[in-house]
C-alpha cells in the first residue's frame, strides 16, 4: 500500500508542471529563454563550481513553457550573485543536454542574490534568461 500511494503521489506532483511540445525542437545556439527559479537556495562558501548546488528553472512564455532546465549554482560573494550554468532541460519525459548560463534581470552573467556575510540566497519565482552556448534537439 505505502508502494502504491508513494507512486500515485509521484505521478501527480511530476504531472504538475509537464509540459506537451511538439518534437523534435531545436534550441539554436545563442538562444535566450525566459525562466523563473522554481528551486533555489543558500549558497554558502563551501558551494563552489566544483561542488555546486543543484536549482531548478522554469521556462516562460514561449515554445517550451512548462518545461523545466536543471541547473548547477555556485556564490560569487564579491557580487553578490548566483553563478549558474545549465545541466539538462526537461520536457515530457525527455531529457536533453543544454550548455548554457543564466543571466539575471539586468542582463548580466549570473542572478543577484540576496546577499548576507555567508550566504548568496537564489530566491524562487526570481525572474532571469538562460542563454543556450550550444545547440540542443529535444526529440
Amino acid at each position: 500500500m505505502k508502494k502504491l500511494l508513494t507512486s500515485l503521489l509521484l505521478v501527480s506532483v511530476g504531472s504538475v508542471y509537464a509540459a506537451s511540445i511538439p518534437t523534435p525542437v531545436d534550441i539554436p545556439a545563442s538562444s535566450m529563454i525566459p525562466v523563473k527559479v522554481l528551486i533555489g537556495g543558500d549558497l554558502t562558501k563551501t558551494t563552489t563550481p566544483d561542488s555546486p548546488f543543484p536549482v531548478v528553472l522554469l521556462i516562460q512564455n514561449n515554445s517550451l513553457a512548462g518545461c523545466k532546465i536543471n541547473a548547477s549554482a555556485y556564490p560569487d560573494f564579491a557580487s553578490g550573485r548566483a553563478m549558474i550554468k545549465t545541466n539538462k532541460i526537461v520536457c515530457d519525459n525527455t531529457e536533453v543536454a543544454i550548455h548554457g548560463y543564466v543571466a539575471g534581470s539586468d542582463d548580466k552573467a549570473g542572478i543577484q542574490g540576496t546577499k548576507s556575510l555567508k550566504t548568496v540566497s537564489i530566491n524562487k519565482g526570481t525572474e532571469a534568461t538562460v542563454v543556450v552556448l550550444d545547440k540542443a534537439v529535444l526529440k
